[in-house]
């Protein structure tokens, strides 16, 4: 038994015969597959045929795996923007010291932002933060008395972590590292070695940057080490809670599956059967 996947969705598949081809594939492989689509159990299944790991370097993987829908060039020049809009200097300059980094851009740039759950797509990474951003910049101006550049800086930094903590697609998988550490911890560690790179960083300042990272899941049974200690950090954490639940619920109703009243099943992270004003 295997599960076959591309962009446009997967398929449980079978093999009966020959079955050594199989043998030496792993999961997130890229494979040439024939095979019969049957009808079992009121559901489609694949008959593999023949099935080989691809052995060609030139393979559109966007082709093969759930992508975002939206430009990423575009979504990356706007989060730039966001970054060149700081005015406090040396939060500009920690962010500079990531977004003028080619090789974290690269990365950043098709990076999903979960294994499963939301934003888990080529380019996931780089549409959660630009909407965090958004939500938590436009939040934080609504407030005389917050920090907007900090909450920019956060908002822009809150999950580099990712880029450590989950392994680039085709694999779907946490590293090492990700299961280790994780992406609150580690992108904390990325902040406090990228200040330490530059001359005279204030202390204070790191350490508040890094105590919003931290709180960015704002509750310690979601696995942040510490609370929100001050606003920003709480608005950075309610706009991440914001953005990864209108994903859940954007998902869920993409996949159509709505009964005679218009509900889905019941959502396992939302808790709720889903649902949208077009069902009525």
């Amino acid at each position: 038994r295997i599960t076959l996947s591309d962009a446009s969705g997967k398929i449980d598949s079978v093999m009966w015969n020959n079955v050594s081809q199989i043998s030496d594939l792993k999961s997130g492989d890229i494979v040439h597959v024939q095979l019969l689509v049957e009808s079992f159990n009121d559901a489609l299944q694949g008959r593999i045929i023949t099935i080989a790991k691809s052995v060609s370097d030139d393979i559109d993987l966007t082709k093969l795996l759930p992508s975002t829908r939206f430009d990423c060039n575009e979504m990356l020049a706007e989060v730039i923007e966001y970054a060149k809009g700081i005015k406090d200097v040396w939060l500009s300059k920690l962010v500079y010291k990531f977004y003028s980094d080619s090789e974290f851009l690269k990365k950043f740039r098709t990076h999903p932002a979960a294994v499963s759950v939301h934003h888990a797509y080529f380019g996931g990474l780089l549409q959660h933060t630009l909407n965090v951003t958004r939500l938590a910049t436009l939040t934080a101006r609504n407030y005389d008395y917050v920090n907007t550049d900090l909450v920019t800086t956060v908002a822009l930094l809150h999950d580099i972590g990712k880029l450590h903590e989950i392994a680039s697609l085709p694999a779907h998988a946490f590293t090492a590292n990700g299961n280790l550490l994780g992406h609150i911890v580690e992108g904390q560690n990325m902040i406090r070695d990228a200040c330490a790179s530059i001359p005279d960083f204030p202390d204070d300042k790191r350490d508040i940057v890094c105590h919003c990272i931290l709180a960015h899941h704002g509750e310690l049974e979601y696995g942040a080490p510490v609370k929100p200690a001050m606003v920003e950090a709480f608005i950075v954490h309610a706009c991440d809670s914001i953005d990864a639940k209108a994903e859940l619920f954007y998902s869920a109703a993409q996949e159509n599956k709505f009964d005679d009243y218009g509900f889905t099943s019941k959502n396992f992270y939302l808790g709720t059967r889903i649902t949208t004003p077009d069902t009525f």
